[in-house]
């Protein structure tokens, strides 16, 4: 006969059921536990620095997407700030994410503004910029001496037959919006019908499709963009190294070449302004126009690009610019996003 089986013993079966038991429920309490102290840690650290929220996210996006951060208003309390433009817009640089905007397709005079497109234009013919420009008899009266409230006559005044570069003629039309300079830097590009063509194609391939300019410094009231064209070509032209370089100077001094000193003085009274580093702008006047600004500003490696038109001073152009850009700045979270 085959021996009998020894029966289990009930005793050792529920010892291993309750060390199953036992082993299962430390595993849960570490597993929940673990999962309620990170969760709190989280919330804590994301409630304590709101930009690391941020940072997880662009962790989380993988090292093959596209990143791009989109700003976000913090709450409704931040109320953009009211301003007396007819037309304007704030857009975020990078994302090309409109923060407020009021008229911004709609058409304008845009004044001086005009010199930017002139400057693009101008130095696409690849100039040299050391070649010098023989000042002729009629360069002192070449456009209307305008004068804005707390300005100085935005002409440059020479000597005829005296000689400047065409840097020193391109920075004085860009910084202290010297009329006959910008018409003495258009003719380099052409004249007349041509010109106005040459300027107007070059708006509108760069994107302004509303813009139209019929000569080189702004005089015109017939040279027209809307603040989205003009956002768009000041963009452009700030990332021309001239072109930056010259709209982040607050003065520019040279010498011609009998000797004559001139100082060009920044029209743009924000560029030394607290809260932000303003890039480059481009102040316009004319009384069609009303007051312009177009300007564009970094803090905290983000950047902002704002035109206003048709404000009714210049205090309120540059008062104006100023709240919406602190507004842009500090009413914002930027999320980072992907693609």
């Amino acid at each position: 006969m085959p021996p009998k089986k020894k029966p289990k013993s009930k005793v050792s079966k529920t010892k291993k059921t309750s060390r199953k038991n036992w082993i299962l429920a430390s595993a849960m309490f570490f597993i929940y536990g673990g999962a309620i102290i990170a969760c709190v840690a989280m919330t804590f650290f994301y409630y304590t620095y709101p930009a690391a929220k941020n940072s997880r996210q662009a962790l989380v996006a993988g090292e093959n997407s596209v990143l791009w951060y989109k700003p976000v208003l913090k709450s409704s309390t931040f109320l953009n700030p009211q301003v007396s433009a007819e037309a304007g817009i704030l857009i975020d640089a990078d994302s090309a994410e409109i923060l407020w905007a009021k008229n911004q397709n709609q058409p304008r005079p845009v004044a001086s503004l005009t010199k930017l497109v002139t400057a693009l234009a101008f130095l696409k013919t690849n100039p040299n910029l050391q070649e010098f420009f023989k000042v002729p008899s009629n360069f002192n009266n070449d456009g209307k001496e305008l004068v804005e409230p707390g300005d100085s006559i935005s002409t440059l005044k020479l000597m005829p037959g005296d000689k400047i570069t065409y840097k020193d003629l391109l920075f004085s039309a860009l910084i202290s919006s010297a009329n006959n300079s910008a018409l003495a830097l258009a003719n380099k590009v052409g004249e007349g019908n041509y010109l106005a063509n040459q300027l107007t194609a070059f708006a509108q391939n760069s994107g302004a499709i509303n813009a139209n300019f019929n000569e080189g410094s702004g005089l015109d009231s017939g040279d027209i963009a809307s603040a989205m064209d003009m956002a768009i070509l000041l963009n452009v032209a700030l990332k021309n190294e001239i072109i930056s370089q010259a709209l982040s100077l607050p003065t520019y001094s040279f010498q011609t070449q009998n000797g004559q000193r001139k100082t060009a003085v920044n029209t743009d009274k924000l560029l030394n302004s607290d809260g932000y580093q303003v890039l480059g702008g481009k102040t316009g006047y004319l009384e069609e126009a009303g007051y312009n600004l177009a300007i564009k500003a970094e803090k905290n490696g983000h950047n902002l690009i704002l035109v206003l038109l048709g404000c009714p001073t210049s205090d309120d152009r540059f008062a104006g610019a100023d709240s919406l850009l602190k507004w842009g700045f500090d009413g914002h979270n930027w999320l980072a996003q992907r693609q």
